[in-house]
């Protein structure tokens, strides 16, 4: 009399909560949960690169796919009375909740349609709110889909251990077979393998797991989903696990998959059961490619982050690392680091909006300068100096430190401090900064050097190009261009920075891109950057940025040559692979720039090229 009482109360408490959860949650539908059912990552190619289901890796696969063995034998085992109940099986629910009091057992009463709610929104935390809840969206879910939908939602999102999530990939992975071909002894490991994955699993308690998959199979056939035959043939009989590699993405495509998916987060995308989610990117497998393969092929030892974006602000590579097994943490977008002569294009930028020309001169000597009766005392690389006046083409070529103090003071400090404002960046009134005392991301300055290749405009880089569900197109990304800087000085100032790679003007100090610049075959801009703890190498042509960083995420020094070299090698290799038979492009010069053939150093060289001034 005292259990069934205790009963009556049971079941009206949990009928209650259910009721209130129902009329009060703040979820009004189960289509307004934000959670993704299938979301695929297309390249410029518009080639599939990467699936996810319910933000796991994993191949979703249709019914029609799957055996009909396969989808009676999960039914059999997990949700016998599924195509009848209307999301719960009250009988069921009933008769474990007596065997759990009664006999002190742990067995679980959730159908088909608990256990796909349970694993796209809720814990495996047990608790009576939880299940309540569970059995709230579980009801919810049978009025909206049908039976089909759900239960092949259901097999796309079981997890099976080992990071492996749905039937398609699980077949694979153990048995290196498709669902449409498993066997019975197959289809009974892996509703075994379901039921706690880590005491199950054949490849970390294969005992266990073949004595399991046995009592399936006994299931099975006493619930004649196998015949007497197929029992005999199976039963006892040990299975050959594979456990083959499946969707072996590189570490270029994580990294960059993982801002795909933060973008696509940022939209607010209401997302449904049944949809599939195309997101279109400019993605360049073979560079990313060509640059795995170099970067695998001459470890330095150090961490690497690329990061390049096409003219029209879409992302092509964000490599934010060298192993994204070992680290997930994506330096190109998170990495805040001082970003050395990098910033001294943006400096010469503002001489030539104050009347400088790519052959104004400045001493090129060790000097001390005095500010505020405090002094400050710079050096170059190496020390190595000219010694006598150079022009802004050289300094700029040669990463002459000096000339760059000189002319951020001659200016006024807040010149510089104000343009990088401009791009949303903040930085003190220094000496320093000529010098690039100043942090951020490498994708904020890839930002920053796309600007000077489209000529002053501004565009905020992005990854998704378009999203489109079921095939239809929801989301479009409208690029918009914002001027930033006069476009008659960023085109004389790109044509100062393909000094860079001119090794024609080579003297006392060199070029800084030397080392490279026989191996690039079309025209160039650029800059490189080196401090004690980064090494960059930045440029562009009218159809890409490339920014390449070198460093230690944990600030070590670098102070391997090969190290800080790397940044140019991968630029050159990444250049190279993205302009492979196309064609020589370059700017247009405006109608308010005039050119002469002269000596860009006026060293008396001897050697001479276009040169280019604003009327």
């Amino acid at each position: 009399m005292n259990l069934k009482r205790f009963l009556s109360t049971f079941l009206f408490f949990f009928i209650l909560i259910i009721i209130i959860l129902f009329t009060y949650d703040s979820i009004n539908s189960i289509n307004d949960i934000s959670r993704l059912n299938k979301m695929e990552i297309y390249d410029k190619d518009n080639n599939k690169i990467y699936e996810i289901t319910n933000y796991h890796e994993s191949s979703y696969i249709s019914l029609s796919e799957i055996n009909d063995l396969t989808i009676s034998s999960f039914i059999c085992i997990e949700d016998k009375n599924f195509y009848n109940h209307s999301g719960f099986d009250i009988y069921r629910i009933t008769k474990v909740f007596f065997k759990n009091i009664i006999n002190k057992q742990k067995v679980g009463a959730s159908t088909i349609t608990q256990q796909y709610v349970k694993n796209l929104y809720l814990s495996n935390k047990k608790s009576y709110i939880r299940k309540a809840k569970e059995l709230n969206y579980a009801i919810r879910l049978e009025r909206i889909y049908t039976k089909d939908e759900i239960l092949e939602g259901y097999l796309n999102t079981i997890y099976f251990g080992h990071n492996i999530y749905g039937i398609k990939d699980a077949s694979m992975f153990f048995f290196n077979k498709n669902p449409i071909d498993l066997n019975a002894n197959e289809i009974a490991l892996l509703i075994a393998i379901i039921k706690s994955p880590s005491n199950y699993s054949p490849i970390n308690n294969f005992s266990d797991s073949m004595n399991r998959k046995d009592t399936i199979l006994s299931i099975l056939k006493k619930n004649r989903v196998i015949n007497n035959d197929l029992y005999d043939h199976y039963y006892k009989q040990n299975l050959v696990i594979t456990k083959s590699k499946i969707n072996n993405y590189s570490s270029a495509l994580l990294y960059y998959k993982d801002q795909v998916i933060k973008e696509y987060n940022s939209l607010n995308i209401k997302s449904k059961f049944t949809s599939v989610y195309q997101i279109y990117t400019n993605y360049d497998q073979q560079v990313n490619d060509d640059i795995t393969n170099y970067v695998n092929s001459n470890d330095t030892g150090c961490d690497i982050g690329v990061s390049i974006v096409d003219s029209q602000g879409f992302y092509v590579s964000c490599i934010g690392g060298i192993n994204y097994s070992k680290s997930t943490y994506n330096v190109c977008s998170d990495g805040i680091r001082d970003i050395g002569s990098t910033i001294k294009p943006l400096l010469y930028y503002n001489a030539l909006q104050h009347g400088f020309s790519a052959l104004s001169t400045f001493t090129s000597e060790k000097s001390t300068f005095y500010l505020n009766n405090e002094a400050y005392t710079f050096s170059n690389y190496h020390d190595i100096y000219e010694n006598k006046k150079i022009t802004l083409g050289y300094a700029l070529a040669t990463s002459d430190n000096i000339f760059a103090v000189k002319t951020h003071l001659y200016l006024g400090m807040n010149g510089l401090v104000s343009r990088l404002k401009d791009f949303g960046i903040t930085a003190k009134e220094i000496p320093s900064l000529a010098l690039g005392s100043v942090s951020m991301s490498l994708n904020k300055l890839t930002n920053i050097y796309s600007t000077f290749s489209n000529l002053g405009n501004y565009i905020d880089n992005s990854f998704i190009k378009e999203i489109r569900i079921n095939n239809k197109i929801y989301y479009s990304k409208n690029k918009k261009r914002k001027s930033l800087l006069d476009s008659s000085n960023t085109f004389i100032l790109n044509n100062i920075m393909t000094n860079t790679f001119d090794t024609n003007l080579n003297n006392v100090m060199s070029v800084t891109a030397s080392s490279i610049s026989k191996d690039i075959n079309h025209s160039v801009a650029g800059k490189s950057g080196l401090t004690d703890f980064d090494s960059y190498m930045l440029g562009f042509n009218p159809l890409y940025t490339i920014g390449v960083w070198c460093g230690f995420l944990d600030n070590r020094e670098l102070v391997i040559r090969t190290q800080q070299a790397m940044p140019k090698q991968i630029f050159k290799v990444a250049f190279n692979s993205l302009m492979n038979e196309k064609e020589d492009i370059w700017y247009k010069c405006p109608n308010n720039v005039r050119q002469e053939f002269t000596d860009p150093t006026l060293f008396n060289t001897g050697y001479k090229k276009l040169v280019y001034f604003k009327n």
